[in-house]
């Protein structure tokens, strides 16, 4: 008898098989797309790291390659592609790549992608450079990285295969098998757990995610949940885990109130501490070109609280042109990262 995550694999290579079985080749003209964006951002902030440096600069880029094709028989299918550029030592790099088969009964995505849970999640409202979502913790030190908080644990861009359902009234629902946690790109062999260097704790992840959203009256509502579940990989410290969240946003006439509540179960793949658990809350305000916003984020780990408070504003100079300020404190109960600071502006150009 197949396991559920060996039932569940199968079920959907039947079901992509079957999409794209017809009895004469049917062909159709690619359109391809190319985008993305650049981001500089420039820092002073202050941390009790050791040996922590207190201002820099930082660079990130992003390429987007879109192809998306319709069949003579309905068929939906393309490709998404998104390379970016590595830290030290520079190169372009595959940060996610995909295709997918679409159709009135959903969408099939095959590739390393954002999991399901991932894609219908919300959190606290953000603006520009995004405050608690973004890159501040680059700046504070490599022991502080909370945005993977912010929703359930997930599967990142390992490879995996999706099934996102069409849209009923507002409501969307899509579900992930991922094999093996951080086997990507041209990797086939599950790389060695027993590694201290890799993340390959887990196998057979499954991710769940349901999404709402609708407007009355002037308001808008948009909520989303996630569950994942992992299994540990043998010879690992990790355990078995089932992860979960749900958030939620309410807007009105440029207003947006919204936060989080998370509980990563035992898993390891966030954080070095099982049971990690976080909830964030936010407000923002977008009016024409401008936009401000503010979040707190508190951090639960077995021993250690972190708490984040952030502020931000983002003003749109021109067509795709950003420029905005961030302002992060945070606390962290671990000596080693102590109390501190980051102060960004961060310049984005999306084209």
């Amino acid at each position: 008898m197949l396991s559920r995550s060996k039932s569940f694999s199968a079920a959907l290579l039947a079901g992509a098989a079957l999409a794209v079985m017809q009895p004469q080749p049917a062909e159709a003209q690619l359109t391809v797309k190319l985008g993305g964006f650049t981001t500089f951002r420039a820092a002073t902030y202050d941390s009790d790291v050791t040996g922590a440096t207190s201002r820099e600069f930082q660079n990130e880029v992003e390429i987007h390659v879109a192809a998306d094709g319709k069949a003579d028989n309905g068929l939906l299918y393309g490709a998404r592609i998104e390379l970016e550029n590595e830290g030290a030592g520079g190169g372009i790099v595959t940060d996610e790549a995909s295709v997918y088969l679409g159709g009135v009964w959903g969408r099939l995505e095959f590739g390393d992608q954002d999991g399901a849970a991932d894609q219908l999640f919300v959190f606290a409202p953000t603006v520009g450079n995004g405050q608690i979502d973004e890159d501040w913790f680059d700046f504070a030190g490599p022991d502080i990285d909370t945005d993977d908080l912010l929703l359930p644990t997930d599967t990142s861009d390992s490879t995996k295969i999706t099934y996102m359902s069409p849209e009923f009234g507002g409501l969307r629902a899509g579900v992930s098998y991922t094999p093996q946690f951080d086997s990507e790109g041209q990797n086939v062999v599950a790389l060695d757990p027993t590694d201290p260097d890799t993340d390959n704790l887990y196998k057979d992840l499954i991710e769940v995610g349901i999404g709402y959203q609708r407007e009355v009256a002037g308001f808008s509502l948009e909520i989303g949940a996630g569950y994942v579940h992992g299994d540990a990989n043998d010879g690992t410290e990790a355990e078995d885990f089932d992860a979960w969240g749900v958030g939620a946003q309410v807007g009105y006439q440029g207003f947006k109130v919204g936060g989080a509540y998370n509980d990563n179960g035992d898993s390891l793949i966030e954080t070095d501490d099982p049971d990690a658990k976080s909830w964030n809350v936010g407000v923002s305000y977008e009016a024409d070109a401008w936009g401000v916003a503010a979040q707190y984020q508190k951090v639960d780990l077995p021993g250690r609280d972190i708490d984040i408070y952030a502020v931000g504003a983002a003003y749109q100079v021109a067509s795709g042109l950003t420029v905005g300020p961030d302002l992060i404190f945070f606390d962290d109960d671990d000596p080693e990262v102590g109390d501190g600071y980051v102060a960004l502006i961060a310049v984005n150009l999306e084209f």
